[in-house]
């Protein structure tokens, strides 16, 4: 979908960041975070953080990271202690450590909306905050529902599989031959059928609790747009594995495998399983492009601030280029190209991403800070350290 820019002004976003200088920021965070046992990893992160905002323009002005290596380390200490004791637990008592994991799935929802609301505060333009707001009694709602769904539709499965076993002999044997398959694919079908929903539900919530000082976003599309995109995900997998088949069969490759396979002491092909593998892995980068091309694009461009919208127009086939080449640089490097890649992604996600104003960003800047300063300060977070996991 493209958005309507009559009546709006187009703000480019801009990235000027570049590999080399990215390259000894990258090498010295690897580095002393191995020497220091991981504990830089707080600071590597700031830095890395900083130095992809610092490089992200909008209206010549960059985004700010404001988080310090104190706040990271000390959400990561806490993560280590407490998977720690849960590590010790389970060793020691098995049901003591199913209580701790539902006590895990219980937090999740407030862990969600803690990151959040950490990472908005931590992000800035023009020395304007972004803001989160607490919302948990939604965020429960919304990523608790999911856990409940499956654990109902589970425990339904085994009653059914109770009921196979007591009606008839037959039914215990069709129960041990096909149980499984048929749990399985039933949880695929209501997952296909429910994911893009609930995907739906948890972008709205997170993009519509946020604002920017005090402008809300919206979020104006419906699940039905979640949807368009993985139905014609399916459609290009199922045309993919058609395409597939069919070169595989007049090359008469399927037989082929088949007789290798089926004969005793046949050893399979090693060039056959390497192009099978080879096109099964392009298969997947290229069904991954599309959904998250379209889906990105699908909600950045439903995404308005104070009315005003993104516009995004990444492109499917070079977003695919970007995964295929970027992978081949990294394994022929042995990962000393992972600086590389990171940054062409960031300069071409920037430079195909606009802001649509219908007011001079300077304005609206102003009027932010006006409001803001009417409000006076924000109290600080009680908790204002990284508790993302």
């Amino acid at each position: 979908m493209q958005v309507d820019t009559q009546g709006y002004t187009e703000k480019p976003f801009k990235f000027t960041g570049n590999a080399v200088e990215f390259f000894g920021i990258w090498v010295v965070n690897i580095a002393l975070t191995l020497l220091s046992l991981g504990i830089y990893s707080a600071w590597a992160k700031v830095r890395t953080k900083q130095y992809f905002y610092g490089n992200t323009l909008l209206d010549h002005s960059a985004f700010q990271y404001l988080a310090t290596p104190i706040q990271i380390l000390k959400g990561r200490l806490i993560t280590v202690l407490f998977f720690g004791i849960y590590y010790a637990i389970s060793a020691i008592n098995p049901i003591w450590s199913a209580g701790l994991t539902i006590l895990i799935g219980l937090l999740i929802p407030s862990v969600i909306v803690l990151s959040m609301s950490f990472r908005m505060r931590n992000t800035a333009y023009r020395n304007i905050t972004f803001q989160f707001q607490r919302n948990f009694k939604q965020a429960y709602l919304i990523f608790a529902g999911p856990v409940v769904l499956f654990a109902a539709l589970f425990y339904l499965s085994s009653l059914f599989s109770s009921e196979l076993k007591v009606t008839s002999t037959f039914a215990v044997a069709v129960e041990d031959e096909f149980k499984t398959p048929f749990v399985l694919i039933g949880f695929m079908i209501i997952a296909f059928l429910f994911y893009p929903f609930w995907e739906f539900l948890q972008t709205r919530f997170l993009i519509a609790n946020m604002r920017f000082g005090r402008s809300e976003f919206q979020f104006d599309t419906h699940a039905g747009s979640f949807y368009k995109v993985y139905c014609i995900a399916l459609l290009l997998f199922i045309l993919a594995v058609s395409v597939y088949t069919a070169i595989l069969a007049s090359f008469e490759l399927i037989s082929y495998l088949d007789i290798q396979f089926l004969s005793e002491g046949a050893p399979p092909d090693d060039h056959l399983i390497m192009i099978s593998i080879l096109s099964i892995f392009i298969i997947y980068l290229w069904l991954y492009a599309y959904i998250q091309t379209a889906k990105t694009n699908m909600i950045l461009n439903h995404v308005r601030l104070a009315g005003m919208p993104l516009e995004s127009s990444l492109s499917v086939s070079y977003m695919f280029y970007l995964y295929i080449s970027n992978s081949i640089a990294i394994i022929a490097s042995m990962g000393l190209l992972i600086p590389w890649t990171l940054i062409r992604v960031a300069n071409y996600r920037a430079r195909t991403l606009s802001f649509l104003t219908d007011t001079n960003i300077d304005s609206f800047i102003a009027q932010q800070q006006k409001e803001l300063s009417a409000l006076g300060e924000e109290f600080g977070e009680i908790f204002d350290i990284d508790v993302g996991i």
